[in-house]
C-alpha cells in the first residue's frame, strides 16, 4: 500500500519563475493560455489533495513547454507526494538541467533525495541551494537538520551556525529560536542558551504561568550544567508556546516547517508524516 505525503503549496514553483523568456510561448498565443490553465489546474489539484489530477495537469505543462523548469519541478514534487521516488528524481534532474541556478529546484531535489534514503546527495543539493540563495531559509533549516544528523565532529556547531543565519534574517522566528536553544543545550553553551531563552520570552505575547515555569526549568537545568535535561525540556517549552498566538500565527515559522518532515505543513497537530529527531516543528 502506498501512502501519500502531505504537500504544502509553498513548495510548488511558480510558472516562469526559473525559465528563460525565449522558452515560453507568446503570451497572446493559444498555447500560452493552455499552459497557464494546465498549470493552475495542477496547483489547485495539489492544494485539494488530488495528486492524480495534479500529475496529469503538470504532465500536460511539460508536454506543451518541455523547456519550462517549473513544470518539471512541480511534476516531480507530485511524484514525491505519491511516493514515486524514481520518477520524482528523473523529473527534478530535468528541472535542474533547465534551471541550474534555481535554489528552489535544488531544495526540492534535496527533499526527493532525502526520501530516497540518500542524505549525502540531499545535503549536496542543499549546500548548492544556499550558495545560490544565501537567504533561502527553508534550505538553511533543512540543511541544519541533515548536517546535525551526520553526527560527525563539528556537525552540531555547523547546524547552530546555519540556524543563526536564519535568525539574522528573521530574528523573531520561534521555530528557529527553539532549535537554537536545543542546539545550545547539546553544545553545552550556557551563554547562548540564556540569550535564546530571553529572546523566546520576549517574543511571546504574554508570560503565562506555564510558560514562566518551562522557561525557568530550562534556565535552571542550564545553569546547573544539566544540559541533557535542558534538551529534553525543549519539547515541553514548545508545547506551551503553541498556545501563544505569536507561535500559531508565525508564517515565517510555518515556511521553515514545510520542509521539516516529509511535507509537514503545520508545526503541531498537522497531518504530515513522522518528523525526524531534532526537529522543533513536531508537536
Amino acid at each position: 500500500m502506498r501512502f501519500a505525503l502531505h504537500l504544502p503549496a509553498a513548495l510548488l514553483l511558480v510558472l516562469g519563475a526559473a525559465a528563460c523568456e525565449r522558452d515560453l510561448p507568446d503570451p497572446s498565443s493559444p498555447t500560452y493560455q493552455e499552459v497557464v490553465a494546465a498549470f493552475y489546474r495542477g496547483v489547485a489539484a495539489a492544494q485539494a489533495g488530488e495528486s492524480g489530477l495534479a500529475a496529469a495537469a503538470f504532465q500536460r505543462v511539460t508536454e506543451l513547454v518541455p523547456r519550462e523548469p517549473a513544470g518539471w519541478a512541480d511534476f516531480g514534487l507530485i511524484a514525491l507526494q505519491r511516493r514515486e521516488l524514481e520518477q520524482a528524481a528523473e523529473r527534478l534532474e530535468e528541472a535542474r538541467m533547465l534551471a541550474p541556478e534555481s535554489g528552489h529546484i535544488q531544495l526540492v531535489s534535496a527533499l526527493v533525495e532525502r526520501e530516497r534514503g540518500r542524505p549525502d546527495a540531499a545535503t549536496e543539493h542543499l549546500r548548492r541551494a544556499v550558495e545560490l540563495d544565501p537567504q533561502g531559509l527553508q534550505a538553511l533549516y533543512l540543511l541544519a537538520q541533515l548536517v546535525e544528523q551526520e553526527g560527525r565532529s563539528g556537525s552540531a556547531t555547523e547546524a547552530h551556525q546555519l540556524i543563526d543565519r536564519i535568525l539574522a534574517v528573521q530574528p523573531g522566528n520561534l521555530v528557529a529560536l527553539l532549535e537554537r536553544a536545543r542546539l545550545a543545550a547539546k553544545l553545552r553553551d550556557i551563554e547562548t542558551l540564556r540569550q535564546t531563552l530571553d529572546r523566546i520570552g520576549a517574543r511571546a505575547d504574554s508570560l503565562s504561568l506555564p510558560l514562566i515555569a518551562e522557561l525557568g526549568a530550562l534556565r535552571t537545568a542550564g545553569e546547573t550544567g544539566d544540559f541533557g535535561r535542558a534538551a529534553t525540556l525543549i519539547p515541553f517549552l514548545q508545547t506551551v508556546l503553541q498556545l501563544q498566538p505569536a507561535y500559531r500565527d508565525d508564517e515565517d515559522a510555518d515556511a521553515l516547517c514545510a520542509t521539516a518532515g516529509p511535507f509537514r505543513s503545520v508545526r503541531a497537530g498537522g497531518h504530515g508524516s513522522q518528523v525526524r529527531g531534532g526537529d522543533t516543528c513536531s508537536g
